[in-house]
């Protein structure tokens, strides 16, 4: 009989994308953070700004910050 060893997680690195964002083209900018597991800033920034129109919001000024977590 073969005993498994227990399975090790290791524990992914994350980034964390800021966006400032706006539904309106006058609009005040706000802040939009959004947590990505993957480690290619390109990736995050991609799968931040899908995620922001995907909540409302209709236009991406630029990216704030990109932050590991």
């Amino acid at each position: 009989s073969s005993a498994s060893a227990p399975t090790a997680y290791k524990q992914t690195e994350k980034l964390e994308v800021t966006l400032k964002v706006r539904k309106k083209q006058l609009a005040m900018d706000e802040f939009f953070t959004h947590v990505v597991d993957t480690l290619s800033e390109l990736q995050a920034e991609v799968e931040a700004r899908k995620a922001a129109r995907a909540a409302g919001w209709n236009i991406i000024a630029y990216v704030q910050d990109i932050r590991k977590v």
